[in-house]
């Protein structure tokens, strides 16, 4: 955060190509995220454009940040990226595979200041699909 957009996509060039020509397994890059930089030091820029610095065969592209179902969905059958990280979603939903697949709701209320801190809750205490049907049939 802080470089200027220039800087970053020369940086980032140059880091990427480097990781591949070293075989590296994969290449995870996350999206520019507004929430997260209050300060506004960051800059936006288009992260598939380093899809085609990747060599598929032996390094895949991770993209990360701020996806649904149908967005990722849609830059996987574009081949803009090998696989899409759910980070967040997944410690709030623990069956978030099944409820993109199934088309099931989605847990977003949570809160991040509980993910890592030392006890379940706010990481492990997070509800399956049917756990919160099975809830809302008993109220």
């Amino acid at each position: 955060m802080g470089m200027t957009e220039k800087d970053t996509l020369e940086t980032f060039d140059y880091l990427i190509k480097e990781l591949t020509n070293r075989r590296i397994a994969y290449v995870q890059i996350t999206r520019y995220w507004p929430a997260r930089d209050p300060a506004k030091r960051g800059t936006a820029v288009d992260i598939f454009r380093w899809r085609k610095l990747i060599n598929g065969e032996y390094t895949k592209f991770f993209a990360n940040a701020e996806f649904n179902a149908e967005d990722g969905t849609k830059v996987l059958k574009d081949g803009l990226a090998d696989a899409i990280v759910f980070g967040r979603l997944y410690i709030a939903n623990p069956d978030l595979a099944q409820r993109l697949i199934n088309n099931q709701e989605v847990n977003t209320n949570f809160n991040p200041k509980t993910f890592y801190g030392g006890t379940e809750v706010g990481y492990t205490d997070y509800p399956t699909y049917e756990q919160q049907q099975q809830h809302k049939i008993q109220q």
